[in-house]
């Protein structure tokens, strides 16, 4: 199916994103318009507080939800910022319904591989199996990361993670 011009401008700013998870070109992130550029510039001066923040959301987590939940990889030299928490579970699809039933939100981002993606179908060194990419897109699931997050609601959401994994037997890592 060849897409026509008009598509092909809808696509191209927010990454060749035909749908919520395919991306059917290789695009670029071009959406912010003046109003939320304006915004952005605004919340620049809490940037820092918010990164702080979000560190200790993040510490928090890794600290309730315990030893059967697999957590973001960090580098030694790096001071990650945590826009994303994916957590890795071998149930995704069931803990994203139990914690809906109690009123938790969660995200899936990385549904569809990237050498899966219908943009890079044509590149040769992406056309080979990628089982451990395949199998972690089939674990991950965000859990809810902002800087306003009470510790209160950060060790809501870590023990409601925490009960259903700790029905099933533990991951390999």
């Amino acid at each position: 199916k060849h897409a026509g011009p008009a598509q092909v401008v809808r696509e191209l700013p927010h990454h060749g994103h035909t749908s919520k998870f395919e991306h059917g070109r290789i695009g670029y992130n071009l959406r912010p318009d003046e109003l939320q550029a304006l915004v952005l510039r605004l919340k620049l001066r809490h940037l820092e507080a918010n990164n702080a923040r979000r560190r200790n959301v993040a510490r928090r987590y890794a600290e309730k939800l315990g030893p059967k939940v697999r957590l973001p990889g960090q580098r030694a030299d790096c001071e990650p910022v945590h826009h994303l928490f994916p957590i890795r579970v071998a149930r995704r699809d069931e803990l994203r319904t139990h914690l809906e039933e109690r009123g938790i939100g969660t995200g899936i981002h990385y549904k569809i591989p990237a050498h899966l993606q219908p943009a890079l179908r044509e590149q040769p060194h992406r056309a080979l199996p990628c089982p451990v990419t395949e199998r972690t897109c089939n674990e991950l699931v965000s859990l809810p990361m902002y800087p306003e997050l009470t510790d209160e609601q950060i060790d809501y959401v870590a023990g409601h993670v925490r009960a259903f994994v700790e029905r099933e037997p533990a991951p390999a890592r």
